[in-house]
């Protein structure tokens, strides 16, 4: 018997047991959970393709036909279902968004924190930043990937949040979060191709670090409090715009880039300084370092 037509019926036979199986209520993989196997399947067809036994061939051939009919059943499970990491409670509607998202993952606030730390590490895909005035911390995605942790120590809670890559369609790596009001905000961004609009402007932003590449922000800084802002990019776009009410001072460590610092002045090589920088009690201090990259800053009229 040939290998081919060995494959071709082991990947039909156990297409159709994982199918039945589905129906029956048993639980299978998702796809975010065998997708990376996949590369088991070149080297089972690689192994087929060298001088061995006929019956190893048809061992291998029946091996790829099952690991085949796993991965298009785990994936036809995560479409459809959903299965991820993330919990599904309920769907919440975001201030200022019409779109409700399938997934969402909502921490009420905790009278006894005072500080918040958001580690997201959101790879590819379309994210947003606003506040939230009835939570400490909201999550709504349409990706069945993502995994989020908390910890609390002393006064300060972290939310870790990861995920994204493996996603297929727009839609599904399209995350929006919320930062509660309530709380004092360390956040730190990594992004791979992306597009963010971070409004935090009514938040308590302490420090906001970002390391990007190819990459759009647009970024809406408020004076609630002094803050720090650390870039670090290459080949993005930068779009920064700060309130009238603070002075601002920003630094530049840049390569092939372009700036445009609308209304700030220059006191000394790559440092640049809002007109009215002394006279305020709340300072912005930013930081710029990127290559094939622009970088816009100004003050909201």
């Amino acid at each position: 018997m040939k290998a081919g037509t060995i494959f071709g019926g082991s990947f039909l036979i156990f297409l159709g047991v994982f199918i039945l199986l589905i129906n029956f209520g048993v639980e299978l993989p998702a796809f975010q959970g065998i997708i990376k196997y996949w590369p088991v399947l070149l080297i089972i067809w690689g192994i087929a393709l060298l001088k061995i036994h006929n019956v190893a061939k048809i061992i291998l051939a029946a091996l790829s036909g099952i690991l085949l009919a796993l991965i298009l059943t785990s994936l036809y499970l995560s479409i459809v279902d959903g299965f991820g990491n993330i919990n599904i409670d309920k769907k919440f509607e975001f201030k200022n968004k019409s779109e409700v998202f399938s997934n969402s993952y909502e921490d009420p606030i905790d009278e006894t924190i005072k500080y918040a730390e958001l580690d997201f590490s959101g790879g590819i895909g379309k994210f947003s930043f606003d506040v939230s005035d009835e939570f400490g911390f909201v999550v709504q995605s349409k990706s069945p990937s993502i995994e989020i942790t908390k910890s609390i120590k002393d006064s300060t809670v972290r939310y870790a949040f990861s995920g994204t890559d493996g996603d297929f369609g727009e839609s599904s790596r399209s995350i929006n979060i919320l930062l509660g009001k309530a709380y004092q905000w360390d956040i730190e961004l990594s992004t791979g191709a992306s597009e963010s609009d971070i409004n935090v402007k009514e938040l308590l932003l302490r420090n906001l670090k970002i390391d990007a590449g190819a990459s759009d922000f647009k970024i809406n800084v408020g004076d609630l409090t002094d803050s720090n802002i650390e870039i670090s990019s290459g080949a993005a776009n930068f779009k920064i715009i700060l309130p009238q009410n603070a002075g601002c001072r920003i630094k530049t460590k840049t390569s092939l880039s372009s700036t445009n610092f609308k209304d700030f002045i220059s006191s000394e090589p790559g440092v640049f300084y809002s007109k009215d920088y002394d006279d305020w009690e709340r300072k912005i201090n930013i930081e710029l370092d990127g290559a094939l990259s622009n970088f816009e800053v100004s003050k909201k009229k």
